[in-house]
């Protein structure tokens, strides 16, 4: 999961995020949650582009506990602010 260029579109790295959570095992949910926190945090992209993250971002955060196969991921309670903002 490298970084978003100014040419890459958002919602193709959000989808390739969705289908490295669900078919990649271990499940990579903690490197996942990150770089969506990351661009959450971003001023490079749109409240657009940022509501298409953050969708994903409260989807991931809110699985229980179980299906989350990294206890050590732990979000960004800044991105949470922000997801909570941009609705």
């Amino acid at each position: 999961m490298g970084t978003v260029s100014a040419h890459a579109s958002i919602s193709d790295k959000v989808s390739e995020i969705k289908v490295d959570v669900e078919t990649l095992v271990p499940m990579p949910i903690g490197a996942a949650i990150k770089k969506l926190e990351t661009w959450l945090l971003s001023d490079t992209l749109t409240q657009d582009e940022k509501r298409k993250v953050g969708a994903l971002y409260v989807h991931k955060r809110i699985l229980p506990r179980s299906e989350n196969s990294s206890s050590s991921a732990r979000r960004d309670d800044r991105a949470l602010q922000y997801c909570h903002g941009a609705q």
